[in-house]
Order: structure tokens, then sequence, then C-alpha cells
């Protein structure tokens, strides 16, 4: 049985009609940006970068789309009808892959500015690196964060049974872990992965640092202009997602310290941290051209064509031709109409030959 444990419903109609609509936005946006990655990036090539790098947003978007089918579209359910109504099996399935959400996207991130530091760094290594090999790292890493999470996940399920509750703070299930472990271990558990939180920001932007550095440092070593379009894209990136992890990281410190926060400013906290979801699509379109030349060429051309008339019989078809032959021959005809006014015009004004002229023996006489 699925317990609503803690919190209470938005009762302001303001402010749930605001969280409805943003979340539907949220999810809305991601997957359809994250499917025009994924179509843009296999099909059409529509992200000129590095291999790697590519391989990595193609995780990243795989990784949204899933957080929006399992995260954001059950917030939208509780939002609405105030609660769980998805069934135990649900929660627990919600709770365990947003625990993965949260552990893969740094974890992705952290791999696209290392390895973007390492491209820069050596060119010419890297320079045979495939798309393949991309997707092996990012394999990995999936296969790293599966082994470090589901020993826990079952453990958890295990001991703690079937109570489960959904928090109406953050708006994500959880297993009843007092069941499991004391408080004592709960509050070390939570320190321990707020200082992990804390270790991967301040890599994240010292990765971020040494980038523009090395870029910068790159671009004058082989006496080519700084080619900012990866490098932007990577920063931009980064920047995003520390945008939307300190509100919660800030949260979960003040919840060590013992102090209380507002229930508008903790839905605050986990809504901003909802939005580094869609975000991804929109720093591509920003900060990646070929990405914005796929959605000119191949977006807008449907919606153009969509515009078109109805395909026209044969006559139809010659009647632009018949058109600018008609106009051509009512050209010439006022060419001609021209050139015989200022024929005329020439025959009028010209003086005769024989009575302009002098006779030579009148003029001696």
């Amino acid at each position: 049985m699925v317990v609503t444990d803690e919190g209470t419903p938005i009762s302001n109609t303001v402010e749930l009609a605001i969280w409805i609509t943003l979340n539907v936005i949220i999810l809305l946006t991601t997957l359809l940006g994250d499917s025009l990655v994924l179509v843009g990036t296999i099909k059409y090539n529509a992200i000129k970068q590095h291999n790697v790098i590519v391989a990595i947003i193609q995780h990243l978007a795989v990784l949204d789309t899933c957080a929006a089918l399992l995260w954001i579209l059950p917030t939208i359910q509780v939002l609405i009808t105030g609660r769980w109504e998805l069934g135990e099996f649900l929660c627990h399935v919600n709770a365990q892959s947003y625990l993965i959400f949260v552990m893969m996207t740094p974890g992705l991130i952290c791999l696209m500015s290392t390895l973007k530091l390492y491209i820069v760094c050596n060119p010419l290594k890297t320079a045979t690196w495939s798309l393949k090999l991309g997707h092996k790292i990012c394999t990995g890493l999936w296969i790293l964060v599966l082994c470090l999470h589901i020993p826990r996940a079952l453990y958890t399920i295990l001991k703690a049974g079937n109570t489960i509750f959904f928090d109406l703070f953050t708006y994500n299930c959880y297993p009843n872990i007092d069941k499991v472990v004391s408080k004592a271990v709960v509050t070390w558990y939570i320190a321990i992965g707020t200082s992990l939180v804390i270790i991967l920001i301040v890599v994240l932007m010292g990765t971020s640092l040494a980038l523009l550095v090395m870029a910068k440092r790159a671009a004058l070593r082989y006496r080519q202009p700084l080619r900012w379009a990866g490098v932007t894209t990577v920063l931009a990136t980064v920047a995003v997602y520390l945008f939307s992890i300190l509100p919660p990281l800030a949260r979960a410190i003040a919840n060590l310290v013992e102090y209380e926060i507002s229930i508008a400013a903790v839905h605050a906290c986990y809504q901003i941290m909802r939005l580094g979801i869609m975000t991804n699509f929109f720093v591509y379109c920003l900060t990646v051209k070929s990405f914005r030349e796929f959605l000119k060429s191949r977006i807008l051309g449907l919606f153009l064509m969509g515009r078109q008339p109805e395909q026209s019989g044969p006559r139809d078809k010659l009647a632009p031709l018949l058109e600018e032959q008609d106009d051509a021959s009512a050209e010439d005809a006022d060419e001609s109409d021209v050139a015989t006014e200022d024929a005329d015009a020439i025959d009028v004004t010209t003086e005769d030959p024989t009575t302009t002229e002098s006779d030579p023996n009148t003029t001696a006489d």
C-alpha cells in the first residue's frame, strides 16, 4: 500500500495551476526536444561535433526522456489528484529511477567535460575516436551506476517490504527506510551524499575553467582560431546542471543543520531541478549551428510543405510559363511601339537636305 506520508497537497489554486502548467511544459518540451536530438544525431548528423561528445549527448537525451516519463508524468498526476494513484509497483519504479537519474546525469556531464578537455589537449590522439567508442564509455557508466544501485535497491525493498510513501514536498516516492536503518544512519547517508555533490560541483567547475584555458592554448599552439562551438556546448550544459542542482543541495544542507524552510520554497527547489531536464535541447539550439540548420531545413520544411497548395493538372502547371510568355510578348510589343514612336519623331524633326544645303553656285555668286 502506498502511503502519502509527508506534506500536504498544494491548496493555493494559483500556485497549483502554475506548477501543473510548468510540469506539462517540461514534459512536452523534453519529449519533443530529445526526440529531435536523437533523430537528428542518429539519422542526419545534425550535431557536428566530436563523435564521443555526440554519443554522450545521445545518452543524455535518452536519460532525460526516461526521467520525463517516470518522474515528471507521475508528478503531474499527483498535482492534479492530490495523491498517488498509480499503484505500488510504479511507486517503486519512480523511487528507483529517480535515484538512477540523480547518479547518471552528473556522471554523463562529468564525462562530457572531462573528455572534451582531453580532446582539446590532444586533438591528434583523439581524432580517430569513433561514435562506437563513445557508446562503449557511456555503457560502462550505465553498468557502473546499476551495479552500485541495484544491491542497495534490493536491500531496501526487501527490508522495508511494501511500506513506501510519496513525499508531497519533493513529489517523489521513497521506501520507508526508517524500518531498515536508524535515523542516525539516514543522517550520515544524507551528509555523505551532500558532500559528494559538493565535490562534484567543484570538479565540474574546475574542469570547465581548465577547458577554457586549454582551448585557448590549443588555438594558439596550432595557430588556428578558437572554435567555440563544442566548448560552448559543454560549458552551457555544465552551467545548466549546476543551476538545477544548487537549490536541492541548499535544501539538503538546511535539513542537516535543522533549518526550517517554507513549503513553497521546497516546492520551488525541486521544480527548478526538474527544469534541468528540458534545457539540453535549448542548449544545442543556441550553441550548435548545424543543429539549428537541421531544425530549419527539416522541421520548418515540413510546415512549409503542409502549406503548399494541392497538386494541379498539366494546364495549371503550364500556366506560369504561359504567363511569362505573355509578359515577354507584351514587353516586346511595348518596345516595338516605343521604337516606332522614336522613328516617327526622327522623321518629323529631320529637315530635307535639298532645302537646307546651299547651292555651291549661289554661294560663289
